[in-house]
């Protein structure tokens, strides 16, 4: 539900660009600047697909299936099925390309790709793309062929009914209840491992209903599908409380791993430091990496003017997502990104300190 309540937020905003696009029509030009013949910055119709789409940071079909994730964009009325290794094939429609972006200004707000749980691709699914080419649906494949927004039901399996530990995780899920406090470690097959606590007994579920009434398996949820490297912690009425996943460093952690790279972070405590390019730089170890990733991804950036000057001291922050570089800076009020987040545009983060977050990660990584 959650993943649907996104895709109709999402196509709301597609709308009103729409309408905004029609609405406003030709771009009006002042007397001024049709006697200076001098531009500050060239309009949209006078630049090229491919500057339009750094400064929107487009990502293309290839990149973004290399990244696990369902597209955001597609050309409208696109169809996507995804085979039992999560493959895709374009039945309909095709992807989209830079020179799709022309006249669109719905792309400088809104993202190639969601980064979230919901959106990772999941073997033997369709998605379908709206008259935008906003995504607009992920169905799943049943055993009859057809698609549907459910996933398949388990034969002869009755959430309600009690089942062993052996039978939750036969299905690929994480059990809802175990002891009070348990911890189990799943390793990079999926195997689990019981660390404390242990299995509930049909004789322990039968003292209270709390256990049918809300169900031993959760098969409709791809959140509680067992994942790789993961670690699963249970209150202390044996419900189930978090799922953790395992970082190069050996910890656990809520997030999980991004597909980012050769991070630094540079800090400019002045201006001159800033222009003779004498800042201090960190370089961070994989999992810091991966935090860099997960700061901005929490962010949800709108971007806004270029004319605004970055003030000091500031952190350049540099790295690798999917195979292409990004480069971000931040200080104590603004933030500006090249073609992570919207290539040269200042961006709002909602009052959030991301200058005090990026200068813990330096400090850690001195």
């Amino acid at each position: 539900m959650k993943k649907f309540l996104i895709f109709l937020i999402l196509s709301a905003l597609v709308l009103f660009f729409a309408g905004c696009s029609e609405e406003h029509g030709e771009p009006v030009v002042s007397e001024d600047e049709i006697n200076s013949g001098v531009s500050e910055e060239p309009s949209e119709q006078e630049k090229t697909p491919e500057e339009i789409a750094e400064a929107c940071g487009y990502m293309s079909f290839k990149e973004i299936t290399a990244a696990g994730y369902y597209p955001d964009w597609m050309q409208p009325h696109t169809i996507i099925i995804y085979d039992e290794n999560g493959i895709p094939e374009i039945a309909e429609g095709g992807e989209l390309l830079p020179e799709n972006l022309v006249g669109r200004p719905e792309f400088e707000a809104m993202p190639f790709l969601q980064f979230s749980e919901e959106m990772k691709i999941e073997p033997n699914t369709k998605a379908e793309y709206d008259l935008h080419g906003f995504i607009r649906n992920i169905y799943h494949l049943w055993p009859d062929g057809n698609y549907n927004l459910d996933y398949p039901p388990e034969e002869h399996v009755d959430p309600k009914t009690f089942m062993t530990f052996e039978e939750i995780t036969s299905f690929g899920c994480y059990p809802v209840w175990m002891k009070p406090n348990t911890v189990i470690v799943y390793d990079e097959n999926g195997n689990p491992e019981i660390i404390e606590g242990g299995v509930l007994t049909e004789e322990d579920c039968a003292k209270d209903e709390m256990y049918s009434e809300i169900g031993f398996i959760e098969l409709n949820d791809k959140t509680y599908r067992i994942k790789p490297n993961t670690k699963v912690e249970y209150f202390k009425d044996g419900f189930i409380q978090n799922i953790y996943f395992r970082w190069p460093d050996g910890s656990y952690n809520l997030s999980p791993l991004s597909q980012t790279e050769n991070a630094k972070i540079t800090y400019y405590a002045t201006i001159e430091d800033w222009e003779n390019k004498s800042g201090e730089t960190v370089v961070l170890s994989e999992y810091q990496c991966h935090s860099v990733f997960w700061i901005f991804d929490g962010m949800n950036l709108l971007p806004e003017s270029t004319s605004k000057p970055m003030d000091f001291p500031r952190y350049e922050i540099t790295f690798t997502y999917v195979g292409t570089e990004h480069c971000i800076y931040v200080d104590s009020n603004n933030v500006f990104t090249f073609t992570m987040l919207g290539s040269g545009n200042y961006v709002s983060t909602f009052d959030e300190d991301h200058f005090s977050k990026f200068e813990e990660l330096f400090n850690k990584a001195k």
